[in-house]
């Protein structure tokens, strides 16, 4: 029996992360921020890594909210256990993959908002000691993706 894996988020977080970039803008003129953002949502999938880039948990589907030249501000549908992840969505047609460093977590709505810290652009997706078939073959989708 053959089962297929997305790596796209619930319609339900997807919808939730679209009407909160409507928001946007009220909420932009409010906050005060050092560095500007943008806000752009698109599907995410959240790998947890450890120091030396080998996946250490399952993956974690998600959706990008905002972007700024040093961090992103992603929503998931749960509170990941880890602070260090390699973060995989399209910009411009184009797959990217960040390591990020979880500097918060906070309740929005039924989802969670998390903000993130950009450290580094990574050149591949580190698909080596998936934990599971089920997180392997999301891996592997989107390393299909990248290409």
């Amino acid at each position: 029996m053959s089962t297929t894996v997305s790596i796209a988020p619930s319609p339900e977080l997807l919808r939730f992360a679209q009407r909160r970039s409507r928001m946007a803008k009220t909420r932009d003129e409010i906050e005060q921020r050092s560095e500007e953002r943008e806000t752009y949502v698109t599907p995410a999938l959240l790998l947890p890594v450890d120091s030396s880039l080998q996946v250490v948990g399952d993956a974690i589907h998600a959706v990008t909210r905002d972007i700024s030249a040093g961090g992103i501000g992603i929503i998931a549908e749960q509170l990941p256990h880890h602070r260090l992840f390699a973060a995989h969505f399209h910009v411009s047609d184009e797959m990217q993959c960040l390591l990020l460093r979880a500097k918060w977590t906070q309740h929005d709505g039924p989802f969670e908002a998390i903000g993130f810290r950009a450290l580094a652009v990574l050149q591949t997706l580190p698909l080596a000691n998936a934990p599971t078939p089920h997180a392997r073959r999301a891996y592997e989708i989107a390393a299909s993706l990248a290409t």
